[in-house]
């Protein structure tokens, strides 16, 4: 099996990433937990959350200093040629748009998939193709229209 033990790896990396931003370990047992999973993802080579948005912070704060002019003062007067504001950011942004997010539903929480349902639904009212979900009345009278029409 060709690349199994990466994929293996990446999956764990993600899932201990994944527990350690959304859980509330507290306590005890809980602060144990959670620095057993820290060690166990800087074995594994991974890194948390935090600390990529912590060096995607400081790798834009270096980029933005070098590429900025200042005047005698320390104003910012301008910029060098060439700069990008977008760069040396990896991850996320500080403006979040909804319509640029895009997770498959096996990765999603419940509270993250009814979100996105709820995003669904406004936009499907907005652009006037909304139909509202049947009642339970409504699905029982199709089933038995259908089953006296076969009769």
């Amino acid at each position: 099996m060709f690349g199994s033990k990466t994929r293996k790896k990446n999956r764990r990396i993600l899932e201990i990433k994944n527990t350690l931003r959304d859980s509330n370990l507290g306590g005890r047992s809980g602060s144990k937990r959670k620095s057993a999973l820290k060690k166990e993802l800087s074995s594994l080579g991974g890194k948390t959350y935090r600390q990529e948005a912590r060096e995607d912070k400081q790798s834009r704060r270096k980029y933005d200093r070098e590429n900025i002019k200042k005047n005698r003062r320390g104003r910012v007067v301008g910029y060098k040629e060439g700069y990008d504001p977008s760069k040396g950011v990896k991850g996320a942004s500080s403006t979040k748009s909804s319509k640029s997010k895009s997770k498959s539903k096996a990765t999603m929480t419940g509270r993250e998939r009814a979100q996105q349902m709820a995003r669904d639904r406004i936009a499907a009212k907005k652009a006037g193709t909304y139909k509202k979900p049947k009642t339970a009345q409504e699905l029982a009278k199709e089933r038995l229209a259908k089953k006296n029409k076969k009769k």
